[in-house]
């Protein structure tokens, strides 16, 4: 018997060698690749310049920089309100005619034909103390616009890393499909060449060219998520192109001693809960302002005037220049407006103090919820890791074994698509991780660094 199939194992070896002359020219090996789009070109940006473009060139950032510039005058209006006001007046009238009086037979003008005369006039606010709490109110209004700026700064911040991370993921999803597609179109040419040969199905070569078709319609995908993601990014860095993120940079980790420290820092750092005290602290001086209206006030006026034309005959010999000082004092006896006010910003400020201690304690648990995720995205990473080291080696004994006649092509496939799975679930899982941490970083208040 061994003898027998001596022969036939050689006339199978020569008509391998007959038919690798034509192994290139068969039209149901190798695609073109002409249906995959290009990646778009781009300039290079790395998630630090994006950060710094986006702080330069944002709108919204911009936006709320013009909201503090209105605060701080606000405030210098404020300060007005404090400041002695001094005014100067020119006063002329000219009358149709003198006025005369009859005295003792003699005509005496009264009052003149033209009458010209300047005043200089200074109020000094002494004492009102709605004013002062006022002035603190509007400091509080700038501290309080400065915050929101910062926090949006913070957010756009997150929000830049998000798109930069997705974009880099959805660049590294192509490498990964368009790799897969050239394993599978290796196969495919062995694949068809069994085929051609007498020892393999046609079965193995349609299997084969239906798994490039499903991994080209990912590669595919994966090039428009990447310029989604471009796109997104571009929009937030107001980029005239689609930028390039080429950096691999991570986002640096947290150093937490204990969920105690992490907790008492991040009551100091969040700016939602700074926003929130500031919000309370505006609300207690509004209703101390409103106490105010029942302080009494005291304003010091003084007040200069010379006479620069001729008096009048009955006038003659007077001084024309003259001045005076005083003191005005306002008592507040009864107004019945100030007492609604009063109830209104005590309400207001109990309803922000609750507000408060609410955010604290949601604050709280978003950080305790980060911190988990964040650390199970680091453990899901490790394993994604050793079953992409799992399936890459399953896939090269699986070709090999195929390659050697001993496999099938259907474990080829298998293999195949367990070990790209294993390549997106390892991609995704990273970015997941960083994704998470950028949640971590904004439960605990602070802004994204990256190493």
């Amino acid at each position: 018997m061994k003898n027998k199939r001596l022969p036939l194992v050689i006339v199978v070896l020569a008509l391998l060698l007959l038919v690798i002359p034509l192994y290139g020219q068969t039209k149901t090996t190798v695609s073109n690749g002409s249906d995959i789009p290009a990646i778009t070109p781009g300039e290079s940006i790395s998630l630090q310049q994006a950060l710094d473009l986006a702080d330069k060139r944002n709108l919204s950032l911009a936006q709320v920089k013009v909201d503090i510039l209105t605060a701080e005058a606000k405030l210098k209006a404020s300060w007005g309100t404090l400041i002695p006001d001094v005014y100067g007046n020119l006063s002329y009238t000219f009358n149709d005619h003198a006025d005369t009086t009859l005295n003792n037979g003699q005509l005496i003008e009264t009052r003149a034909r033209q009458d010209l005369d300047a005043n200089l006039q200074v109020t000094v606010p002494l004492i009102n103390a709605r004013v002062w709490t006022g002035v603190s109110s509007a400091s509080t209004g700038v501290d309080l616009s400065q915050l929101s700026a910062e926090q949006l700064m913070q957010e756009l911040h997150f929000s830049v890393a998000t798109a930069y991370l997705q974009a880099l993921t959805a660049r590294s999803l192509i490498d990964v499909y368009a790799s897969q597609l050239e394993a599978i179109e290796r196969h495919l040419k062995v694949a068809d060449f069994r085929h051609r040969s007498g020892v393999g199905t046609r079965l193995d070569v349609t299997r084969s060219q239906s798994d490039r078709v499903t991994t080209k319609e990912q590669l595919i995908k994966s090039h428009y998520a990447f310029d989604n993601a471009r796109d997104a990014l571009a929009i937030l860095i107001r980029a005239d192109v689609l930028p390039m993120p080429t950096s691999t940079a991570r986002i640096d980790e947290l150093d937490v001693v204990n969920d105690r420290d992490l907790m008492q820092s991040t009551i100091t750092r969040r700016y939602d809960l700074k926003i929130s005290g500031m919000n309370l602290k505006l609300a207690k001086q509004q209703h101390l302002t409103n106490w105010m209206q029942f302080v009494p006030s005291l304003n010091a006026s003084w007040q200069w005037s010379y006479q620069i034309t001729d008096p009048a005959a009955s006038q003659a010999g007077q001084d024309r220049s003259r001045w005076f000082a005083g003191l005005v004092l306002s008592v507040p006896l009864f107004d019945y407006s100030f007492y609604p006010n009063m109830k209104e910003t005590r309400a207001a400020k109990e309803r922000l103090r609750l507000a408060y201690q609410q955010a604290e304690d949601t604050a709280k648990l978003e950080v305790r919820t980060a911190r988990r995720n964040y650390q199970q995205a680091r453990r899901m990473v490790q394993t994604s890791d050793e079953k992409l080291k799992i399936a890459r080696e399953s896939q090269r004994l699986a070709e090999t074994y195929y390659e050697n006649g001993t496999g099938t092509s259907l474990d080829v496939v298998d293999a195949r698509r367990t070990y790209q799975n294993a390549q997106v679930d390892l991609e995704i899982k990273k970015l997941e991780e960083q994704l998470g941490l950028i949640d971590l970083l904004r439960a605990t208040g602070q802004d994204v660094e990256t190493r």
